[in-house]
């Protein structure tokens, strides 16, 4: 499928085929009449079209001189404008053409993965070539259906390797120019040039060394994060990097790789502007807890001066570029009194003047590049590489950036973690998808991992994504994977990779991150954590059930096809993995013998965490890669003498461990799972945990808190030297990885699903449900039994289950449950117990679990099936869910709702910041419910909130502060009466306590509502609505919808002064009991109008008018009518601020059955 050609593809096109003519007609072209669409070699004769010799070296120094010999190169002209490449033969001589450096070197790609079953990663390499090279049997031609291929991230250099060599960026740069990247991010020496320039600017050289961090934190400094943060860095360090940074740019462009380097946008020392008197600057507070450097605002005049300064001094250290990384106001910049639109008119403007045509490239993430840029600027000049492509719910890049070009990019790895995993069935779906939409702006694709040298699959797929004609075939795509990554066609690697291509590749989009999941044991050490830090996913990313069977299929691939790094890399790293998910499952089990007082449980437990992390360093050791010496040794070698050596060192053990100061949420946020790591500084941690909750469970004394901080700086100061070269095995060690998996003692967690209020009829539900988390062996000797109260009659829905679960199977009983006449008719709730039992290490154990239902009676309502006269929550981003959990919460959409253990059947689910009402009519007495931070939540300190209730907009209630699981204070839920008597409209508010709301998802369960009376009907919410005239995005129907946020206002140049009406047609005759009207309130107005009622919809009625100006509320303003109407109009006379007569967020009508008129009666 060949992709449609957009508008701007288009012109693009046309361009190409005028330069394919040009050189046609100056060199003539070799026939290939077999193929009337391909490009056009040029023959040997023929003058080429570049330099091919970079391509040939970059071959030679990949698979060796006596293979890349037998190698031919030529050039041909693009394809219609694309580069293209094309892979054929002379005889028995491998020919491969292509129109760019960089498609020449992906054709030769494309022939070691398809002919010569070879592959070539960032992780290792299959290189079991013949001495003599195949040819393809048949002529290969692709092309790129994208300009751009970029790849960086801007914390690529801080994460990877600060101190890598030339000979490491080599080897980078070799393996992503053989995937197609034209485009690569270029930091380093970038230092070198703010030192230059701001030395012109009042400063001194040890006042700019000691504003400019070392290299491990400079990606941060560059993104405007974070500055003086560091031992000063060095004079030697500064020239070093830069001279490394002109090699490394020198060496793209060779590739015909377009170095992108860091352009300027105002960064400068907090105190600029006293030494630059008159310059405009803006404060940008701090981020993660370090100081900002100042914006210096682009609109003044100095901003040019320095942008001048600084990019002459760039080119004169790191030479030209065409494309200039910015990211404006990144992660909660301040704009202050700056025009944004302005400002980045005029960073534009100074790129421009220094280098004529060259593109703006910035990060798309979060709110950027923010609205008022995209807006102000020469969008033809910019590239937006989109972080978000592949998380983001529902997004439409061409609306969100106005059609600027952008590429589809993706960030699957963060802080250089150790974890498997990518969205590769998304980009798969959602590139073509994008590429296929009418002017679409799609150009490029963009590889951008926080970190380098991880899945390097991940790589491979979204590299080669844009030379395919459309969708590729996924299954077929992972079998070639396979065979090419291991050098022939292997049943078990086959096997291995389609469930990779299931599990850890097909992560789906949730609105969160893109990565796989991390074990717990990088975690700061914590019972009840469920992720390795603070920004990290709490849940499984993919079923680590079904990727269990990875590591058994990868070990039994054919011995001859182990020998290889790549073999050896994909190995190591699934049994790594597998034993990170085994944390997850392990550390629980470890939590409830501590609860339990189960001392002896909780030795062995313990011991075997401890045991795992000793395993893992041995199986990590036997690599490289996963060696924490190497990266400490660079540090040291890029110093100039012992004492700078020292600091460097302590930055990189500090960037791996604390990250930062005390007070950051940033500790781990870069852990890895390396050797030396493993055993010196994660066992120890969990150890000193261990032993003090082991000395908790002997004296019955709390144990002391532990300042993990503190044991981080001692490990960041040692000075310890680690092993640079691997030891052991990689098969072996992975073959004891898998012995311990399967012969390790598990836990059988029980889960309870209640459905439904309790009711003389069997209609509420129970599920339990057990999941085995043995991946890798069954449980067996299951049994279920299920404790209820008195009068409850309780009776089994499924069959008598199986005894027996299968590795990572899950096995469910459900029971009915009914109310008898024993049941004593004050009991409001029912509480049912079920206990499990299960055999293990020849003890038959059980685990049980609570639920808790209501019990139905005269007058009692759960909050859960009324209607919501309004409600919003998370500031809009999730609905309030009814008797679940929200999505935005790690348990996800759908799940119970639990607090403190207890699974309750009925409630709401919400999360800070909500609002949510009720219409009572006056005719309840009381409110009560259980409401705190749900379990979902029990990983975090981060979650709190305060509950209010509200009754006709007088406060009730209002709680303490509630707070999430591992909070000290607080983190109970708390059960609340409220006297609701007389009230009208119920208000529940979960409001934010501190700045941080991601946390905050607080239930109400059974949330019951005690009434004397019927409540009253809504008649009117998402009926068909219409009005006398309507401003843009402030339709009818916004005032019906449920949401005070949102609402119907009427267009001003035809309600000037002139009565407005909103008209809501409630479908069929009611008799109405109540109107609810709530104008415009927030700057507490006032409106006067009248309420009209109409059988149909021509002849009117009055029902209630407002004469008297009082101010307007949230609350609105509540009538009490009568008569059977369809139509309910409310037509508007003015309000005190404007002469706009009508503007109104909600308008709620009330009140019984449909009048045995039909609703098409008028």
């Amino acid at each position: 499928m060949i992709r449609p050609r957009t508008a701007r593809s288009r012109l693009r096109t046309l361009t190409g085929l005028a330069a394919v003519l040009l050189l046609l007609a100056l060199v003539p072209a070799a026939a290939d009449a077999g193929k009337a669409a391909a490009a056009s070699p040029l023959p040997a004769a023929g003058r080429p079209l570049f330099d091919v010799g970079p391509a040939h070296d970059v071959i030679r120094r990949l698979v060796g001189p006596s293979h890349a010999a037998q190698v031919g190169l030529e050039t041909i002209a693009p394809r219609q404008g694309d580069e293209t490449f094309r892979v054929t033969h002379r005889g028995a001589r491998l020919v491969v053409q292509g129109s760019s450096t960089s498609a020449l070197l992906m054709g030769f790609n494309w022939y070691l993965k398809h002919v010569a079953k070879a592959d070539v990663s960032w992780t290792g390499n299959q290189l079991n070539l013949p001495n003599r090279l195949p040819v393809p049997g048949q002529p290969i031609e692709k092309s790129s259906v994208v300009r751009h291929r970029f790849t960086g991230n801007d914390t690529e250099d801080g994460y990877s390797g600060p101190y890598r060599t030339f000979a490491d960026w080599e080897r980078l740069i070799d393996v992503l120019a053989l995937h197609g990247i034209n485009e690569m991010f270029l930091p380093v020496g970038t230092e070198a040039v703010y030192y230059e320039t701001l030395q012109q600017f009042g400063y001194a050289p040890d006042e700019l060394r000691a504003w400019i961090p070392t290299p491990g934190y400079q990606p941060w400094w560059l993104l405007q994060n974070m500055s003086n943060f560091t031992e000063p860095i060095s004079e030697h360090l500064i020239h070093e990097r830069a001279a490394l940074g002109r090699r490394i740019a020198d060496r793209m462009r060779e590739l015909g790789i377009t170095p992108v380097l860091p352009g300027y946008f105002g960064t400068v020392p907090t105190d600029f502007a006293v030494r630059n008197p008159g310059a405009v600057t803006v404060p940008q507070g701090t981020w993660m807890g370090f100081t900002r450097p100042d914006w210096l605002a682009p609109t003044d005049p100095t901003f040019a001066q320095v942008a001048e300064r600084f990019y002459a001094a760039q080119q004169s250290l790191l030479g030209p570029s065409t494309m200039y990384k910015m990211d404006l106001l990144h992660e909660g910049g301040r704009a202050g009194g700056v025009s944004v639109g302005r400002a980045s008119m005029a960073v534009q403007a100074a790129l421009e003047k220094a280098h004529p045509g060259a593109i703006w490239v910035i990060l798309g993430w979060q709110d950027n590049p923010k609205r008022e840029t995209v807006e102000a600027i020469d969008r033809s000049h910019m590239l937006v590489v989109d972080g978000l492509s592949d998380r983001a719910l529902s997004p439409d890049r061409d609306a969100d950036w106005q059609g600027a070009p952008y590429a589809f990019g993706s960030i699957w790895n963060f802080g250089g973690n150790s974890t498997m995993g990518a969205p590769v069935k998304a980009w798969n779906e959602r590139f073509w998808d994008w590429l296929a939409r009418p002017d679409s702006a799609l150009d490029g694709i963009a590889i951008m991992p926080e970190a380098s040298y991880n899945n390097p699959v991940a790589v491979e797929f979204l590299a080669e994504l844009p030379w395919h004609d459309g969708p590729v075939d996924l299954s077929r795509w992972f079998i070639d994977y396979a065979d090419a990554r291991y050098g022939a066609p292997d049943t078990q690697a086959r096997r291995a990779w389609q469930v990779l291509a299931d599990t850890a590749y097909a992560i789906p989009p949730n609105g969160g991150r893109s990565s796989g999941h991390g074990g717990l044991f990088a975690a700061t050490p914590s019972l009840s954590t469920l992720r390795p830090h603070s920004w990290a996913q709490a849940a499984f990313a993919y079923d680590p059930a079904a990727f269990a069977k990875v590591m058994p299929a990868l070990l039994d691939v054919d011995e001859s096809l182990r020998e290889s790094d790549a073999y050896r890399s994909d190995l190591l790293e699934v049994a790594r993995q597998s034993v990170a998910d085994r944390s997850r499952t392990l550390l629980p089990q470890i939590k409830a013998a501590f609860e339990a007082r189960d001392t002896a449980a909780f030795s062995r437990l313990t011991r075997t965490w401890i045991d795992y992390l000793n395993g893992l360093d041995d199986l990590v050791g036997t690599d490289r890669q996963h060696l924490v010496g190497p990266w400490l040794e660079r540090a040291k070698a890029a110093a100039a003498d012992p004492e700078e050596a020292a600091r460097l060192e302590y930055d990189a053990r500090k960037l791996i461990t604390s990250w930062g100061q005390k007070t950051t949420d940033l500790h781990d946020y870069a852990y890895r799972e390396w050797s030396g790591l493993l055993r010196d500084y994660y066992a120890p941690r969990w150890q000193r945990l261990f032993d003090s909750l082991t000395s908790e469970l002997q004296t019955g004394r709390p144990a002391p808190d532990i300042d993990w901080y503190a044991l981080a700086e001692r490990w960041s100061t040692d000075r310890k030297a680690y092993p640079t070269m691997p030891t052991g095995d990689t098969w072996t060690e992975a073959v004891h990885t898998l012995q311990r998996l399967a012969d390790d003692t598990y836990d059988l967690p029980l889960t309870l699903r209640p459905a439904g209020a309790v009711s003389d009829q069997p209609s509420a539900r129970l599920v339990a449900s057990v999941t085995n988390t043995n991946y890798y062996a069954p449980v067996t000797g299951v049994t279920f039994d299920i404790t209820a109260p008195a009068g409850l009659e309780v009776s089994a829905t499924t069959n008598e289950p199986r005894e027996e679960v299968p590795p990572g199977a899950t096995l469910e009983q459900s029971w009915a449950l009914r109310r008898t006449n024993h049941m004593p008719p004050d009991i409001t709730e029912a509480e049912v117990r079920v206990i499990v039992g299960f055999d293990q290490a020849g003890k038959h154990l059980t685990r049980t679990a609570t639920a808790v239902l209501p019990v139905t009676g005269a007058g009692r309502h759960q909050l859960s099936d009324l209607p919501f006269e309004s409600s919003r929550n998370h500031d809009g981003i999730y609905p309030i869910a009814r008797d679940t959990v929200t999505p935005g919460t790690p348990a996800g959409n759908g799940a119970p709702l639990r607090l403190d253990g207890v699974s309750y059947s009925k409630g709401l689910g919400t999360n800070s910041n909500a609002d949510v009402r009720f219409e009572l009519g006056g005719n309840c007495q009381g409110l009560s419910t259980v409401v705190g931070i749900d379990d979902a939540m029990n990983h975090t300190a981060d979650g709190d909130v305060v509950v209010r209730v509200f009754g006709d907009g007088r406060q009730l209630y209002e709680s303490d502060v509630l707070r999430s699981g591992l909070a000290e204070t607080g983190s109970e839920a708390v059960r609340l009466h409220v006297d609701v008597t007389g009230v009208h409209q119920l208000r529940l508010q979960v409001h934010q306590y501190d700045v941080n709301r991601y946390f905050d998802a607080v239930s109400f369960a059974v949330p019951t509502l005690t009434c004397d009376a019927p409540l009253p009907t809504m008649l009117s919410q998402n009926k068909p609505a219409t009005a006398s005239s309507e401003e843009p995005k402030r339709e009818p129907a916004k005032a019906v919808d449920g949401d005070l946020s949102t609402g119907w206002f009427c267009n001003p140049t035809e309600c000037n002064g002139k009565p407005a009406y909103l008209q809501v047609d409630l479908g069929a005759q009611h008799e109405l009991t109540s109107v609810r009207v709530t104008p415009y309130y927030a700057d507490r107005r006032s409106y006067l109008y009248r309420i009209e009622g109409s059988v149909d919809g021509q002849s009117w009625a009055l029902l209630a008018a407002k004469t008297q100006h009082r101010p307007q509320s949230d609350v609105g303003d509540r009538y009490d009518v009568s008569g059977t109407y369809r139509y309910v109009r409310v037509t508007g006379f003015g309000n005190t601020v404007n002469p706009y007569t009508l503007h109104v967020q909600e308008l709620a009508v009330y009140g019984g059955a449909v009048s045995r008129a039909t609703s098409d009666t008028h």
